[in-house]
């Protein structure tokens, strides 16, 4: 062999390993971009279900929340109610702060 097919040959081996390196980069690209699509699916469902789950404990929540405020409410406005109204000593309150005030 002479030298311009040795160096014939030696550029059809780099032309050869650059394809290759090509080869692997875009089936490396490929692969990640495949691992990547099923890893975000994987998130976005178990995301999703944990989003869900929180949502309907937040709902009970609530509503037991909101129950519990309602009984004391309307406890609270009994009690009121079962009050007795001495309007006598409000108004004799009334007089005395109102004549200190004077």
């Amino acid at each position: 062999m002479d030298q311009q097919d040795i160096l014939q040959h030696l550029l059809q081996i780099e032309s050869s390993a650059s394809e290759l390196v090509n080869d692997a980069r875009v089936e490396a690209d490929r692969r990640l971009s495949e691992s990547e699509k099923r890893g975000r699916a994987l998130y976005d469902e178990q995301y999703g279900q944990a989003i869900l789950d929180l949502e309907a404990w937040h709902a009970e929540e609530m509503a037991a929340v909101t129950e519990k405020i309602r009984l004391q409410l309307e406890s609270y406005r009994e009690e009121l109610r079962n009050l007795p109204v001495d309007r006598d000593a409000f108004f004799r309150c009334l007089d005395t702060w109102f004549v200190k005030a004077q």
